[in-house]
């Protein structure tokens, strides 16, 4: 109803453009008007395609004059103006996203995608929690080399037949597992003779069964270390006044990877002999290794490991053994191989001959599973 709820007696004299009296016909001037704003509201719900904006109705109130007053003013819906409208946020069905509700954990296939995060059991895992060293001497893996000694001036095939593997974890799986990892690692170190027709001057045995534990770029290991030497049949043959010694550790190991990089680590290990021949008990080593990251193929990446001894044998002298050259992943199994050069100076590698010096270089190809 058109009219100033303060003033019935102006408001009589008020007649609308259409000739009406705004007392004569208030219901229906009010139909007219809510039929103009529903109209309006219901105009802005039109979906006419999939790219259809949609809003919700919005009735505005008091958007039109009521009617002019005499001196030509304009009179307003109970004498109050309307409000500054503002344009109101509307969202499509492109930018709604719904949430994810239930994400299943994925399976590792070697580098065909991400490990699961959660924590399971794994029989005969592919990766090990302890990667083994890799310019350590006396590691376990399968490996060839050839290195001449200044020393003696003898060449020698030093041969390493073995490997470390997993046979029980407990964790996330993967590339870089995390969890708890039940291991062995063996191998059988063959020393043969190059300037003696490959006789083989001696053999040293080791094997170790370790716990392993890693979270995030931490792992640690415990366990039980032996390692024992033999001297070679044919070098027995030329050398009749030889005193065959009989090396042996059996030993407790803990030792400590630490990732500095995503490309660098370092290690160190603590080795205690509980029953041991010849030997005294502590054995100390540490290194690093600069390994960047490979993708599986062709390619490859380079690699440089350094590590260092020091053995109560000898008062704790050092021996260093280095390895620098290139690596390739395997894009099936996550298997490396390594192809490079290596240099060793210290205590005789192998353990027979344990108080004669080396001065070796060479070439060298290894490969880790």
């Amino acid at each position: 109803m058109f009219y100033h709820r303060d003033n019935i007696g102006r408001a009589e004299r008020l007649c609308l453009a259409e000739g009406l009296h705004a007392t004569t016909h208030p219901l229906l001037i009010s139909a007219l008007g809510w039929l103009i704003l529903c109209s309006a509201a219901f105009a802005q719900y039109s979906p006419t395609g999939p790219e259809a904006t949609y809003a919700a109705p919005v009735f505005e109130p008091h958007t039109s004059p009521a009617a002019n007053n005499v001196d030509g003013s304009v009179a307003w819906l109970d004498g109050i103006e309307p409000l500054e409208q503002k344009p109101i946020q509307t969202v499509t069905h492109e930018t709604i996203t719904p949430p994810t509700v239930f994400t299943a954990p994925e399976y590792y296939v070697p580098n065909h995608g991400p490990a699961p995060e959660v924590w399971r059991w794994h029989l005969l895992p592919e990766q090990v929690i302890f990667k083994p060293y890799i310019a350590g001497i006396r590691t376990p893996r399968l490996g060839a080399e050839i290195v001449y000694d200044d020393k003696s001036g003898d060449t020698y095939f030093d041969s390493t037949l073995g490997g470390t593997v997993s046979i029980l974890q407990y964790g996330t799986g993967g590339p870089r597992p995390e969890g708890w990892d039940l291991g062995v690692s063996a191998a059988a170190f063959l020393r043969q003779n190059g300037t003696r027709d490959l006789d083989v001057d001696a053999v040293d045995f080791r094997v170790r069964v370790p716990i392993s534990y890693r979270i995030g770029g931490t792992a640690i290991q415990f366990g039980y270390d032996h390692i024992s030497s033999h001297a070679g049949d044919e070098f027995l043959v030329r050398n009749p006044g030889f005193v065959r010694l009989n090396y042996l550790r059996d030993s407790l190991i803990f030792a400590v990877r630490q990732d500095i990089f995503w490309d660098l680590n370092v290690y160190a290990e603590i080795d205690y002999a509980v029953n041991r021949d010849i030997s005294k008990p502590w054995l100390f080593q540490f290194g690093a290794e600069y390994t960047p990251q490979l993708c599986p193929g062709w390619k490859g990446a380079p690699v440089i490991a350094i590590n260092t001894q020091l053995r109560e044998d000898f008062d704790f002298d050092g021996n260093l053994s280095i390895v620098a050259g290139w690596q390739w992943l395997s894009p099936e199994t996550d298997n490396i191989m390594r192809f490079g050069l290596r240099y060793y100076t210290g205590n005789s590698q192998q353990y027979s001959f344990y108080e004669q010096n080396e001065h070796l270089i060479g070439i060298g190809l290894w490969y880790d599973f």
